[in-house]
């Protein structure tokens, strides 16, 4: 099995490197596909799970379908003194870890 939950091939995942992938779409698109082993937290509800997120103890990386919502959560995460990287749209995410940037 791939990185996607519909089984495409992809490279390894942040989370293979200690990062906590959160997918901060609604749960409908999470449900239609996501990175493995990534959380859903839609980015309605990451204020009131702040604590949650904090208690894993991991740097996050986020991610949306085309990157508004991720850049919202990615601040919404540092105002709360939590280590984090936006992955920007579900592509540039994947970008991203093809080439090893994040």
């Amino acid at each position: 099995m791939g990185l996607f939950s519909r089984k495409k091939k992809q490279p390894a995942t942040p989370a293979q490197s200690g990062r906590l992938i959160i997918d901060v779409r609604n749960h409908t698109e999470y449900r239609d596909g996501h990175i493995n082993g990534a959380i859903n937290i839609p980015v309605h509800e990451l204020r009131a799970r702040i604590d949650e997120v904090r208690s894993l103890g991991k740097p996050v990386v986020t991610y949306c379908s085309s990157g508004k919502r991720s850049e919202h959560a990615a601040m919404i995460l540092s105002q709360n003194e939590i280590a984090v990287s936006d992955g920007g749209g579900f592509d540039s995410l994947l970008q991203k870890m093809k080439s090893s940037s994040l």
